[in-house]
């Protein structure tokens, strides 16, 4: 009996997978997270961590048939830091963090204004060894996987607060 009641309950809800992309039958006033997110350009990012994380969150964000227009853009400053986690007695670090924290604004192009703005931060740990060709590969190893995680987030971010925006409101004559 129980079961049956939260099955009632359940069926009033309008649940939907937040990347559905848009059905057969869908109204020209339905939006999905999907166009939504593949009308959002980002902004250039000065260093290289940056272009990473322009062009992982760009692809991201484009659908396959990406001929929306670009109705939001997406301003991101990044700061990064490193942290001795391990040190031998010597005092030398053997383990070190690297962190990057992304501050980002979405902006509406019809208006100018921001519409949305926050910051996100990953992390990712690296060994430091002896050899400084293979540190320096680990850095930029744990470097690549903080930007993956930073577009995603970022990525989940947009979705959510596009998902949460209520439909377009289309006049007929």
């Amino acid at each position: 009996m129980l079961g049956f009641l939260a099955s009632l309950a359940v069926a009033g809800c309008n649940i939907r997978p937040l990347y559905a992309p848009p059905t057969a039958d869908a109204s020209e006033e339905d939006r999905t997270v999907v166009e939504d997110l593949a009308s959002v350009s980002v902004d250039p990012i000065a260093d290289r961590r940056g272009q990473m994380l322009r062009n992982r969150l760009s692809a991201m964000l484009s659908a396959d048939d990406a001929t929306e227009t670009q109705k939001y853009h997406l301003n991101i400053d990044l700061n990064e830091s490193e942290e001795s986690l391990a040190l031998r007695r010597s005092g030398f670090a053997t383990r070190s963090t690297l962190r990057i924290t992304a501050v980002y604004r979405l902006y509406d192009n019809s208006t100018g204004q921001p519409v949305l703005a926050g910051s996100a931060n990953a992390m990712s740990s690296y060994d430091l060894l002896d050899s400084d060709f293979s540190t320096l590969a680990a850095i930029n190893d744990a470097r690549a996987r903080v930007v993956d995680r930073l577009a995603g987030d970022l990525r989940n971010r947009l979705a959510v607060y596009f998902a949460s925006q209520p439909p377009a409101v289309v006049a007929t004559p």
